[in-house]
């Protein structure tokens, strides 16, 4: 009888953590910080250089809700050489798991002083964006954001971008064979996922267990046959390195533009600027690559000469 009571205080002991474990996981992975609309004070001095009158911010609908959208025109003045003669080619950024729109702005200046068009978008939950964060949700407001990009640019000369979490919605944009795919798929920093997350902490059992979420970024990256580029930090604190290695091998070999960048140093925030000591109370100094101190401004150079090159051919030009 003793040991039959210690059985079953094991088991509800083994069921309250999966429970308890699977609200906080899910809770990690959806951390939307909300604002609303005037707490984006789009002036000069809060863009980075970027001038007010070549950006869009509006809400626009998405499932059952609506997310925000920020569209940034690029500057004709500062196109890259490669890039010059090139038709315009627009970012749909899809950025990581927490905060909003503004906790990545500096992203959007790095793209915007490449030469390119630059779409930011809140999934539902985050930012001024309304509704509630979901996986499927994320998909929803990824095509959502998509949509509009075409809108503004109906060349169809689109890239789907992701970072973190991001790369989920990015690579689904790039899979999808149910509508017109963007040219080209660039992640940053991106887990493979979410079984491959629960794998690579030493609990090897069912992700559904621990979570709601699959985010199956390397089974879909196996349908992905345009270019794909992919850079992740060596010192990837929060994403592993080897989830890099589980996407190229499910795409690496699908198209021979297809780029593997193994970025020495760097963890998970600091990437593309490894030397940068990462610190989220002082994204304002570097938001601009005008701003970036020398040897920060070196490895921006890096990072921007492989996102050029990679768009050149691309484009084939």
């Amino acid at each position: 009888m003793k040991r039959t009571k210690v059985f079953f205080a094991l088991i509800l002991s083994m069921a309250s953590v999966l429970f308890l474990s699977c609200i906080e996981l899910d809770g990690f992975l959806f951390k939307g910080d909300a604002a609303s609309l005037d707490d984006y004070d789009f002036t000069s001095d809060e863009l980075d250089g970027i001038d007010p009158a070549r950006l869009t911010s509006e809400l626009i609908p998405s499932g059952d809700g609506q997310i925000h959208v920020v569209y940034i025109t690029r500057d004709e003045s500062e196109l890259s050489e490669e890039l010059s003669a090139a038709p315009p080619v627009t970012i749909v950024y899809s950025h990581g798991n927490s905060a909003n729109i503004k906790y990545y702005w500096y992203r959007a200046a790095y793209l915007e002083d490449m030469g390119f068009n630059v779409l930011m978008y809140d999934y539902r939950g985050y930012g001024a964006s309304t509704g509630e964060a979901s996986e499927e949700n994320v998909y929803e407001d990824a095509m959502t954001a998509y949509e509009y990009a075409r809108k503004r640019q109906p060349n169809g000369m689109i890239i789907s971008y992701g970072y973190s979490m991001g790369g989920a919605p990015a690579i689904y944009l790039c899979s999808n064979e149910n509508t017109a795919r963007p040219i080209a798929c660039i992640t940053e920093s991106t887990f493979a996922g979410t079984q491959q997350m629960v794998d690579s902490s030493g609990y090897h059992i069912p992700s559904d267990w621990l979570l709601d979420t699959e985010f199956p970024s390397a089974e879909r990256a196996k349908k992905v046959t345009i270019p794909f580029m992919i850079m992740h930090g060596t010192d990837d604190e929060v994403v592993g390195f080897a989830h890099s290695a589980v996407l190229w091998e499910s795409v690496g070999k699908n198209n021979p533009l297809n780029r593997y960048y193994r970025v020495e140093g760097a963890g998970h925030r600091n990437l593309p600027v490894p030397s940068w000591n990462y610190d989220k109370e002082n994204l304002d100094k570097f938001s601009h690559p005008d701003q970036l101190p020398p040897l920060y401004h070196a490895d921006y150079l890096t990072y921007k000469k492989r996102i050029v090159a990679f768009v050149a051919d691309v484009m084939n030009l």
